[in-house]
């Protein structure tokens, strides 16, 4: 057992949440994940926080072997079960016994996958994500240089420096001796 420190909760690293699923109505294919469901799906996010924050530290390895066992393919595997199931309703329709279906436990564990870093999507996915936020860097870039542009043109040499500074790997030639001359500039107006 160890203790948190903002809680001094005692935490059993090694029984976790403590859940007493079973392999009823879980599909076959995923009933290897139960003891898993079992310690890291909490039904309080309070503790479900401290024990993670516990096993990344005292026990990584498992924290590893969590993320590998709820990886890419077993999560695509469990949003398709989801499918399967009768939630099609509203959630003020469902019933303690929908409520108590092993499939939010499993959903639990995949939420608590974005604290241990084992929420990596696939390939494709990643590839697309990042293709975005660089078209959205872009952009930015766009709309920093046209801000720049009035700053330097006014003589706010600073303003133009705090612009484009983090751009700098998009920066044209020209922007580049710009940055330069605004850099000078505005430090020697600070020294005067």
């Amino acid at each position: 057992m160890d203790k948190f420190p903002e809680c001094g909760k005692p935490i059993d690293l090694d029984i976790g949440a403590g859940l007493s699923l079973t392999t009823v109505g879980v599909p076959s294919h995923l009933a290897h994940l139960v003891p898993l469901v079992n310690k890291w799906s909490f039904r309080n996010l309070y503790d479900q926080d401290i024990f993670v924050a516990l096993m990344k530290k005292n026990r990584l390895e498992e924290v590893k072997a969590l993320n590998s066992a709820f990886n890419y393919e077993v999560r695509g595997q469990i949003r398709q079960w989801a499918a399967t199931l009768p939630f099609d309703k509203h959630v003020n329709d469902f019933t303690e016994e929908d409520w108590l279906h092993p499939y939010w436990s499993f959903l639990n564990v995949i939420k608590l996958l974005e604290c241990t870093g084992g929420h990596n999507d696939s390939p494709e996915y990643e590839a697309a994500r990042s293709s975005f936020r660089q078209e959205v860097r872009r952009n930015s870039y766009a709309k920093a240089t046209s801000q720049a542009d009035d700053a330097f043109r006014e003589g706010r040499f600073g303003d133009y420096v705090k612009l484009l500074v983090e751009y700098d790997d998009l920066l044209t030639e020209t922007q580049r001796k710009k940055l330069l001359i605004a850099q000078k500039r505005s430090s020697a107006s600070k020294s005067q």
